[in-house]
């Protein structure tokens, strides 16, 4: 019972020292900066994606340019 009872008093002691640590300013701030750079990674992929389409239809666009380079000397 003593083991319980000691274990409890950790339990609360724990709880106060997570709820001081949370309130306090630094680490709102530090979980603001972890947002924001989370934020900004997905970011980054998405651009990453956009950018892989465009450079596809850039090569598109060279193919179907060059194609007609080509023909246009044919003629």
């Amino acid at each position: 019972m003593k083991e319980l009872y000691k274990y409890q008093e950790l339990d609360v002691e724990l709880k106060r020292l997570e709820k001081k640590l949370n309130s306090n300013e630094y680490v709102k701030k530090i979980n603001s900066s972890k947002e924001t750079a989370k934020n900004c990674q997905l970011r980054m992929i998405e651009i990453n994606i956009e950018s892989k389409k465009i450079l596809e239809e850039i090569d598109k666009i060279t193919t179907v340019k060059s194609k007609g380079v080509k023909k246009k000397k044919k003629y």
